[in-house]
């Protein structure tokens, strides 16, 4: 018996669900935007409100004037903002890192409180014009004395650089393909220390759960030394370095 599909509508209210809560786990402020270019949905924070308040009778408005002042606020630091702020003071004199968000909105959040820490950045987007782009990633790989940040987005995969001058990799959010993953690695030497922040407790969990899954399926198939080796190498050394964060 084939199961029933849900109707679409069901199934974009579904996803924009999943795709609120993940943001939560990054920032709140993604929340409050009034458009989003990487989905195309356009609507604001009562709404999501609406949809996430676990009390359907509570006074919505007055919690959104309340967490607009918080929360919702770009100034405000989330739990992530916080720990990679402290991961970036924490290296090694002169060393560079890689900051890699799913959404573009991010990576300007996080400027935001870069430039208030008094770290010096580039941010690297795909319509940026190529000779731009060519001096960013030339100044972050071979100035010692450069930017020490580059930020980033997974849109990132569509251009064709290296980032060699990064000995640090944070993941600010777990993608479902973690393909778009091994993507961004790419562009890195090997030696390269990674990291992964997730919010305990969230769905940012469940994402990672569910691929741990995945992996250990595709590896019912394969040669024991195969499926050995993709272990050792590429689950392990994440869940290791993984910052959780209070959700």
């Amino acid at each position: 018996m084939k199961r029933a599909r849900l109707p679409y509508t069901l199934q974009a209210e579904r996803w924009l669900h999943l795709l609120q809560l993940r943001q939560c786990c990054s920032h709140p402020y993604l929340l409050d935007k009034e458009a989003y270019d990487e989905t195309g949905l356009i609507f604001g924070s009562k709404e999501v409100l609406n949809n996430l308040l676990p009390i359907k009778n509570a006074d919505v408005n007055e919690f959104e004037s309340l967490s607009k002042k918080s929360i919702f606020d770009l100034n405000t630091k989330s739990a992530k903002i916080t720990a990679l702020i402290e991961e970036i003071r924490n290296m090694e004199t002169k060393a560079k890192c890689i900051v890699v968000s799913e959404w573009t909105a991010m990576s300007h959040v996080i400027a935001t409180h870069l430039e208030k820490a008094g770290f010096r950045y580039h941010l690297l987007e795909s319509d940026d014009d190529q000779t731009v782009r060519d001096e960013m990633v030339q100044d972050f790989n071979e100035n010692p004395d450069g930017h020490e940040v580059m930020l980033l987005s997974f849109s990132i995969r569509k251009l064709n650089v290296n980032l060699t001058g990064a000995s640090h990799l944070f993941f600010m959010n777990p993608h479902w393909n973690p393909h778009l993953e091994d993507r961004i690695r790419g562009l890195l030497n090997d030696d390269v220390n990674i990291y992964r922040f997730v919010c305990t407790n969230t769905i940012e969990e469940k994402i990672l759960a569910m691929l741990e899954k995945k992996q250990e399926l595709a590896c019912d198939g394969v040669r024991g030394f195969i499926c050995e080796n993709t272990i050792e190498e590429n689950i392990l050394p994440l869940q290791e370095k993984k910052r959780e964060l209070a959700g």
